[in-house]
């Protein structure tokens, strides 16, 4: 990026120097550091931040996941309660091999007397809702807390999900405007800090209202911390290097969601899950000391002395010497603060206002928006459904995770290979596939029919890999996060819609969430083949550079 500055005269400390342009290209200056333990020690530590954002997104599946339960038969169930015993399809109706959850058959009056539960003891003619419940296992959510059971719980619980995804649908742009105008770091941690405090007050609610506020506000300001914390780390390192670099920081996302399913197994209270997820990340707090602030920002932003300062640790922690003419423009003191009297600063909306005026950049724009869109309806859509899936509710949701480490890992190596535009048409094109043919599987391959699921998810936590870095190639560092954050806003309409996909099971049958998101996924293959190709290429920095390679 030309940066125009003033330069000061050696003969004179008042005189005003004459302006130069400084063409520092960060991507050579980054080759020849070559990747080293300086990257890696950061690229680890982010990771370990990506790890906890991985938590606010999809907790609410398990503390505000529904329950198996069933009404309570005050003729039948004596001082033990079995929540599926032999007599219960005498005393309520059952869809699907379950026991509706709020619906009994009026019992006839010698039921009690006989105390025997037959078929005889029942009239299935007539069909009321009870107000006691016997539930499947001792596991507490709000469901059970706050009374959320029967017909309203479907779309309160469903509404949790969806507040979830609001707070990150206002967040996510909000954030990536402010992290371009004061920093990948600072928003990064301060939204962390947030994001614990309300993760932990809604570990402490009383109520229904109270819950989804703090759902709200833990998600909005979480929000940040993803897409903050990704780029700060593939800011850090060459071209070549962004897929590795990409790749060690993504592996670490999947874990956070596998910790915490392992955590809820095993705590099974929502409060206990909450607490001991929230807690720990206290402890980001010292990452203010241990992370450097984005060298790209800093150059952009004129920090150039801060920026110095990181190439030099990263020279010594490397042990590579630093390029001549980056020692020599600093001894030449050109890295000087700005003058805000001869370079006003303009307004933060302006530089957006300016790309949306670029014809290529505003269709690809509105192209990585429905990337986006698909990637998180179909990823949070398999990660919500996955609960629904026959067997154990929380082995299907750890390994529904669990897949996403060999999928980051894989697609790592693919984009260093592979163009980009490629791998990712392939992923979506290939996710929508097993999706359509996961619902085509008879229901009694259950194996099958996971492993099908499983897949499904493997190729879409691949596209979704592949967007993220796909995403800031393609935008210039002085817009990066604010565009990334735009495409991804519009990509948390469809997370917002996901947890909305469970009621689509009532509406049109069991197949029709995961059918849809095979429809829409092989749509996004398609038009994702339009997107320029990125692979090697230099990050470019300004909106001018952008538009050149949108002309090239």
């Amino acid at each position: 990026m030309d940066l125009r500055r003033n330069l000061r005269s050696c003969s004179s400390a008042s005189a005003k120097s004459e302006t130069k342009s400084l063409t520092w290209d960060l991507d050579e200056i980054l080759t020849d550091l070559k990747f080293g333990r300086y990257q890696l020690k950061n690229l680890l530590l982010i990771g370990l931040l990506l790890m906890f954002a991985n938590i606010f997104p999809l907790s609410f599946t398990l503390t505000a996941g529904d329950l198996d339960y069933r009404c309570r038969i005050p003729e039948c169930d004596n001082n033990v309660t079995i929540y599926k015993p032999s007599w219960l399809t005498n005393a309520v109706p059952f869809k699907e091999d379950s026991p509706r959850k709020c619906e009994m058959y009026q019992p006839v009056d010698n039921v009690r007397e006989n105390l025997t539960c037959s078929k005889e003891g029942f009239n299935t003619s007539v069909i009321h809702q009870c107000h006691d419940w016997v539930f499947a296992t001792e596991e507490v959510t709000i469901v059970k807390e706050f009374n959320i059971l029967c017909e309203q719980s479907k779309w309160e619980l469903a509404m949790i999900g969806t507040i979830n995804n609001i707070g990150q649908f206002f967040g996510i742009p909000i954030f990536g405007i402010i992290s371009d105008r004061y920093g990948r770091k600072f928003v990064a941690l301060s939204c962390t800090m947030l994001s614990v405090l309300f993760g932990i007050l809604r570990g402490l609610s009383t109520s229904y209202l109270m819950f989804a506020a703090f759902e709200f506000l833990d998600s909005f300001f979480g929000s940040a911390i993803y897409g903050t914390a990704f780029i700060l780390g593939i800011e850090l390192v060459n071209p070549s290097m962004r897929p590795i670099a990409a790749t060690i920081i993504g592996t670490f996302y999947p874990i956070g969601a596998v910790i915490m399913g392992l955590l809820a197994w095993y705590l099974q209270n929502w409060r206990q899950l909450l607490i001991a997820c929230y807690s720990p990340a206290l402890l980001f707090v010292l990452y203010y000391w241990l992370i450097p602030e984005s060298v790209r920002w800093l150059q952009t932003n004129g920090r150039h002395d801060k920026a110095f300062a990181i190439l030099k640790k990263i020279s010594d922690s490397n042990d590579i010497k630093l390029p001549d003419r980056v020692l020599e423009d600093h001894n030449e003191d050109m890295f000087i603060k700005k003058i805000d009297d001869d370079e006003p600063s303009e307004p933060f909306w302006k530089p957006i206002f300016t790309a949306f005026k670029s014809k290529q950049l505003l269709l690809r724009l509105f192209n990585c928006s429905f990337s986006w869109f698909t990637g998180t309806l179909v990823y949070y859509g398999l990660s919500i459904n996955s609960i629904s899936l026959a067997g154990d509710k929380y082995l299907n949701f750890i390994l529904t995770n669990a897949v996403e480490v060999p999928a980051f890992i894989l697609s790592g190596f693919i984009m260093e290979k592979v163009e980009r535009r490629v791998s990712l048409s392939a992923a979506f094109f290939f996710s929508g596939i097993t999706c359509i043919l996961c619902e085509f599987i008879p229901a009694d391959m259950q194996v099958t029919q996971i492993v099908f699921f499983l897949l499904s998810k493997f190729l879409i936590t691949t596209s979704f890999n592949i967007i993220y870095i796909y995403s800031a190639e393609m935008f210039p560092t002085e817009l990066r996060l604010s565009l990334c954050g735009l495409a991804s806003m519009f990509g948390r309409v469809g997370s917002m819609i996901a947890p909305q996909t469970v009621l689509l099971r009532d509406m049109f049958g069991k197949h029709a969430p995961v059918l849809l998101f095979g429809v829409i996924a092989v749509v996004a293959g398609g038009l994702s083949t339009s997107f320029p190709e990125t692979l090697n290429k230099k990050l470019p920095d300004t909106l001018n550079q952008a538009k050149l390679e949108n002309e090239e």
